[in-house]
């Protein structure tokens, strides 16, 4: 009885201490949630999906730098429901954010057009995009210039990841 008792009490503790991790779940919109360094999931499990298009937009106003993935279905058709599951990351001391995409059947955008996308980006100092058949995952990394902080938020119909990167400012507080 004593053991089982012993058990529990740990089992509450590890239990605990997952509720601690710095990962937070992508919002269903933009609210204005950003984290400087930090994990965003969000998505769900599905039969496969592919990458329809990289965009990103760059307001000089707002000092924000949006990035948008659309996303498609298997046969690379927009996709009418949420997003695949993702993972974007921002890694403050080593100045990047990583997005990885699983369930990836194909893709319409090559490493090539995401380099383009952001050679005249403010923020970003380098893309690096690789796909991945054999795991059937895609990864972005971007190497940003400076200290930023990072939004994440998914649109569905069609579904989109999108990612508002803003320059970090001495008296933000997070």
């Amino acid at each position: 009885m004593r053991l089982i008792l012993l058990s529990l009490i740990g089992l509450a503790t590890v239990v605990n201490a997952w509720g601690a991790t710095p990962y937070k779940q992508s919002l269903s919109g933009k609210k204005n949630v950003y984290v400087r360094d930090g994990v965003f999931t969000g998505g769900v499990a599905g039969q496969g999906t592919s990458i329809l298009e990289v965009r990103r937009a760059f307001s000089a106003k707002t000092e924000l730098e949006r990035v948008i993935v659309a996303l498609g279905d298997r046969e690379a058709k927009p996709l009418k429901s949420e997003p695949t599951y993702f993972q974007a990351s921002l890694d403050a001391a080593n100045r990047r954010l990583v997005l990885d995409i699983s369930q990836l059947k194909l893709s319409k955008v090559s490493e090539q057009q995401v380099q383009r996308l952001f050679k005249k980006s403010p923020y970003v100092a380098s893309v690096d995009f690789t796909l991945d058949p054999e795991d059937k995952a895609a990864s972005m990394v971007v190497h940003l210039k400076r200290p930023m902080q990072l939004e994440v938020f998914k649109l569905s119909k069609p579904a989109r990841i999108v990612m508002d990167l803003t320059p970090v400012k001495a008296k933000t507080k997070l």
